[in-house]
């Protein structure tokens, strides 16, 4: 019996939510079993949440201890005026060559995308080994696009999705930031009188602070090798384009292919796991995503949404999963974007490889500009 409400569509969970007011009679029953199942399936095995207050706490303290790797700016707010974090990692002692921008918890229900975004931070400042990584490439992280959503998702609703906007003349609330871009977005204009839905696309494009933001964080990065949007429920690599079954020019998609080849062989060393790699359009065909919008209107050439997961995408586990499996799936994480990451610095012009630092840091050895003064001047003296 449980297991028939195990893969009832999430979709379908949050439209009788929405539409309880009006349809009561016909929900009464569908939503006290709902409601039992629930409870059932996360008493015990739900990972419990960081809250807000704690993500943005976490991330403050990873900014003071490591001031030479790690900076942090707000780079807007909210619809409920809650401040959005970009983490800049990288070592100031050096030149980097690569950058990458990614985005975790646009969708808030998907609490993985929010850990998985501190437990990067955390590791690439933390781990000795890893910081390599922050002497190739310039790491532009915000992790936590949609604040308002995930404090109502983590206090109030779990399965909230959207943002907070209030909406005119309704009684529902939110616009779904992954289909609010410009790319694609006429697509969904046969939803935008929906607004009870999950994936209402807003009134117009870009009509969401939170939209606005990410796209401004894309224009004001000089040149961004990389853009990675981080969700949680299912278990895939998706690369452009969404909205459309067309596919990405050849000279582009071989490369993004490569690179996700990298990314699907380091995750599986985790736990076993056989990522898919497909467009986004072969998932299902949706506009006005953060993906396309990066790569067909701000030209970044390697561009992923990453769904972190298990290949059960109706379970309401996906969304919310175990302790145990939160912390698979953020290693998960980790792994995707190292490999990225070295995949990017490996694939990089010629020209960029000659930098003493760069070939350095490529192997695990920082060189500072100081040391290389001394030990110059010391073989002068011996020679």
């Amino acid at each position: 019996f449980l297991k028939t409400f195990e893969y009832l569509s999430i979709i379908e969970v949050e439209i009788f939510f929405a539409y309880r007011k009006s349809m009561k009679i016909r929900l009464t029953v569908p939503l006290f079993v709902l409601t039992f199942y629930v409870s059932l399936l996360y008493s015990s095995e739900r990972a419990k949440p960081k809250s807000l207050d704690k993500i943005y706490g976490e991330i403050q303290g990873y900014i003071k201890r490591f001031p030479r790797l790690a900076s942090i700016e707000e780079i807007g707010k909210s619809i409920e005026e809650r401040p959005i974090y970009c983490v800049i990692l990288h070592d100031k002692s050096v030149r980097e060559n690569v950058t990458i921008v990614i985005n975790f918890g646009i969708h808030s229900r998907e609490w993985a995308s929010q850990h998985s975004g501190v437990f990067l931070i955390r590791q690439l400042l933390k781990n000795t080994r890893l910081r390599r990584h922050l002497q190739t490439t310039k790491w532009f992280i915000v992790p936590v696009l949609n604040p308002d959503g995930y404090y109502h998702s983590t206090t109030k609703f779990s399965l909230w999705r959207k943002n907070r906007r209030p909406l005119p003349s309704s009684e529902c609330t939110g616009v779904d930031l992954n289909r609010n871009f410009p790319v694609g977005w006429e697509t969904e204009l046969s939803r935008k009188e929906k607004m009870c839905q999950s994936d209402y696309s807003g009134p117009k494009p870009l009509s969401e602070p939170e939209s606005q933001i990410l796209k401004e964080l894309l224009k004001q990065v000089n040149y961004t090798d990389a853009y990675v949007d981080v969700h949680a429920c299912a278990q895939s690599i998706l690369h452009p384009y969404g909205y459309t079954k067309k596919k990405a020019p050849e000279y582009l998609l071989k490369r993004i292919i490569k690179a996700a080849g990298d990314m699907k062989a380091a995750m599986k060393k985790i736990r076993g796991t056989n990522y898919v790699i497909e467009s986004a359009a072969d998932l299902y065909v949706a506009g006005g995503g953060t993906d396309d919008f990066a790569f067909q209107e701000m030209k970044v050439p390697i561009v992923f949404t990453l769904e972190l997961g298990d290949d059960v995408r109706s379970s309401l586990e996906c969304f919310h999963p175990s302790t145990q499996k939160m912390v698979l799936l953020q290693r998960e994480c980790l792994q995707a974007m190292l490999a990225l990451n070295h995949f990017l610095v490996r694939d990089l012009p010629a020209e960029k490889r000659k930098s003493s630092n760069f070939r350095a840091a490529n192997h695990g050895i920082t060189i500072h500009p100081l040391l290389t003064i001394v030990f110059s001047t010391v073989l002068y003296c011996i020679l």
